[in-house]
């Protein structure tokens, strides 16, 4: 089964993006740090990939007549739909989707973790198409490699575990880990080099094993 069969095979009954909590609160707390990513251009187009059930979109104020969200799961884009039914949405893979327009911004939220290094290396390819020079292009929550054992170990949670479970978790996330993929700032850099974009590397306020990387053409 290929990573995108897998991924999408797990999400196509969801109906909620499984953030830590699901309270107003919450969200605002959280779009708050995810909105000082892009809050020096105030975009006027997005393109949010990974849009999920729109949780996040009330609180991270986008522009609703220039928007366009994607996911693959048709279940969370009914959600999605159902509260905001003038939106555009599509559902197809984020990692390949590539239309004809340019956009300010073009945003991702705990996504990446879902796509390989050969999907990752396709997404880039395709945003770059999509930027022009003044586009910020957001990856926000990416799990951090650095910090997994500390993630297994419970030691950036509430859940502190014992060395030898924690590391016993660890050494079980090598081989099968429903977090997806986890990257480096190397990783993303290496990327972003090759299609030569500039990007910096912020850490997460709320998830402290994970970063964030905004990136511009150069």
């Amino acid at each position: 089964m290929s990573t995108l069969e897998k991924w999408k095979n797990f999400w196509q009954q969801k109906t909620t993006p499984l953030h830590r909590h699901d309270t107003e609160e919450y969200y605002q707390s959280y779009a708050a740090e995810l909105k000082i990513l892009f809050q020096s251009i105030r975009p006027k187009t997005i393109l949010e990939i990974g849009c999920g059930n729109g949780a996040m979109y009330e609180y991270l104020e986008f522009n609703r007549a220039r928007y366009k969200g994607l996911d693959f799961s048709f279940s969370m884009l009914d959600a999605f739909s159902k509260k905001y039914p003038t939106l555009e949405l599509e559902c197809c893979d984020g990692s390949s989707y590539q239309d004809t327009n340019q956009y300010d911004l073009i945003f991702s939220n705990g996504v990446l973790q879902y796509f390989d290094q050969t999907m990752l290396d396709l997404h880039f390819s395709c945003v770059k198409a999509m930027m022009h020079q003044e586009s910020y292009f957001v990856c926000a929550s990416i799990p951090w490699e650095n910090q997994r054992f500390n993630f297994y170990n419970g030691e950036l949670t509430s859940k502190k575990e014992n060395l030898l479970k924690g590391y016993k978790g660890f050494i079980k996330s090598i081989f099968h880990d429903n977090m997806g993929y986890w990257y480096n700032f190397e990783d993303i850099k290496k990327v972003a080099s090759k299609y030569k974009m500039s990007v910096a590397f912020y850490g997460s306020m709320h998830y402290m094993y994970r970063f964030h990387a905004v990136i511009k053409l150069r």
